[in-house]
């Protein structure tokens, strides 16, 4: 595990460089679902290039929508095995307990009223043909000072640890689920400082991390902060400033982000159709 780690530390530095200047907001497509009105998670398909998959918010089945980015058909998958009280994000990692896999992560983590005991992370896993309708991982987890709202799901494309942050008005916590799925409680990482991020409320609705680890984003509805990562320590990020504010399009309802596999971000935003922007590196090769 110590050689995996250091390889990967190594191969990071060379292949991994932040963007320090991203280009401004492209609309890339609509997808045109029937079915997807309110899109509230966003996430890369880790075997299918230039797949995106996304879910409604509460009150719809549980249901993973897929779609390219080149455009055409809209593919959707129903996944009886899942709850789905109130999905808020979802995210791209390696399945627990089986690291070289590939699963996507769905957040039933919403919790407007603040009355739920316990929210539900879910791992399942992606093949070729998209993701299977089954769960090989389920964490069921209490806040350890009551119950909190949360829209924001990470999962460390390295580590495989699975995080929240929270929807607070002021001061969002940042949340540390246990290695391997389970029932207990979230641990608390760090609470972050709204007005170092350049916004007095952020009420923070998506995040993710890059594929290589590297880098880190989270985004409201007016705006998108996007850390560097130290590798040494993947948590102390949150303890600093924000290294850079990413400039996002003005969305109806813009809850979701993600990183493609190329390094560039990518939103999305409620409503039918379904409004899929880019945001490229000036530099070019992002």
């Amino acid at each position: 595990m110590v050689c995996e780690m250091f390889s990967w530390i190594l191969l990071s530095l060379v292949h991994a460089q932040p963007c320090n200047d991203y280009q401004r907001p492209k609309l890339l497509l609509r997808v045109n679902a029937e079915e997807l009105l309110e899109s509230s998670g966003l996430a890369p398909s880790q075997v299918r290039p230039d797949v995106f998959y996304s879910h409604n918010d509460s009150g719809s089945d549980a249901a993973v929508f897929g779609f390219s980015t080149q455009g055409g058909r809209v593919e959707k998958w129903p996944l009886s095995q899942l709850g789905a009280e109130d999905w808020e994000d979802m995210a791209s990692g390696p399945c627990p307990l089986n690291g070289e896999s590939k699963c996507l992560f769905i957040g039933d983590i919403g919790d407007n009223l603040r009355r739920r005991e316990h929210v539900q992370i879910y791992a399942i896993p992606e093949s070729a043909n998209g993701p299977q309708n089954k769960v090989v991982g389920t964490w069921s987890l209490a806040y350890p000072n009551g119950p909190e709202d949360a829209e924001t799901l990470l999962v460390h494309p390295k580590t495989g640890r699975v995080y929240v942050v929270t929807k607070r008005s002021q001061s969002p916590a940042v949340y540390r689920a246990p290695q391997h799925p389970t029932s207990g409680k979230w641990d608390l990482v760090a609470t972050l400082d709204e007005e170092r991020m350049g916004l007095r409320i952020p009420k923070l609705t998506g995040g993710d991390f890059s594929a290589d680890g590297k880098r880190v984003v989270l985004r409201g509805y007016l705006g998108a902060w996007e850390w560097d990562v130290d590798l040494m320590d993947s948590e102390k990020h949150w303890r600093e400033p924000p290294s850079r504010r990413v400039p996002i399009r003005l969305e109806r309802q813009g809850e979701a982000i993600t990183y493609g596999a190329s390094g560039a971000i990518f939103t999305s935003s409620e409503g039918r159709p379904m409004p899929l922007t880019r945001i490229g590196c000036g530099g070019g090769n992002h």
